[in-house]
């Protein structure tokens, strides 16, 4: 929340904008060279996790977050860019479930987070909370012509 975080996320949304426009070219190469991104990723979350003890510099925090974008990028490229029910599905629900996610990972926290149980139990009980709600207020939304201006207009054909 300061200029100087202002001006990355600006920045890293100038290259992402910058890498789509680049089209075809672009996901080849990340393709071709996703087992290096992703070997990239895993040394240098070894090294953060050991060396500095979750503590790393920036820059290296950079690399390593690029790298393991650049790897379920190139991934999922590679083995999810198939047609079918499912990612039509999920494309249509991308929208309503980004609109929703807040109000239920808020939601889930405020009632999980005063629980008496592990930290690792809580965050999967609000991950499921967070999943289950978004893709439920989904299906309310896409089953309630009403509702669907309001989350990006879902075609009139997409309850069934």
């Amino acid at each position: 929340m300061t200029w100087h975080g202002f001006y990355l996320g600006l920045l890293a949304f100038l290259f992402g904008f910058c890498f789509a426009l680049a089209g075809r070219s672009f996901t080849d190469m990340i393709v071709k060279r996703r087992w290096v991104f992703a070997a990239l990723a895993i040394v240098l979350f070894a090294v953060r996790m050991t060396y500095f003890k979750m503590n790393a510099p920036g820059y290296l925090l950079v690399i390593e977050s690029t790298c393991w974008i650049l790897s379920v990028l190139a991934f999922a490229s590679k083995y999810l860019n198939r047609p079918g029910k499912v990612l039509n599905y999920l494309s249509q629900a991308a929208y309503p479930v980004y609109v929703l996610h807040m109000i239920f990972l808020y939601l889930g926290s405020s009632l999980i987070f005063p629980l008496e149980i592990p930290a690792p139990v809580k965050f999967i009980l609000v991950l499921l909370f967070t999943v289950g709600g978004c893709f439920g207020g989904y299906e309310v939304v896409r089953r309630t012509i009403v509702l669907r201006p309001l989350f990006g207009g879902l075609r009139l054909g997409s309850a069934r």
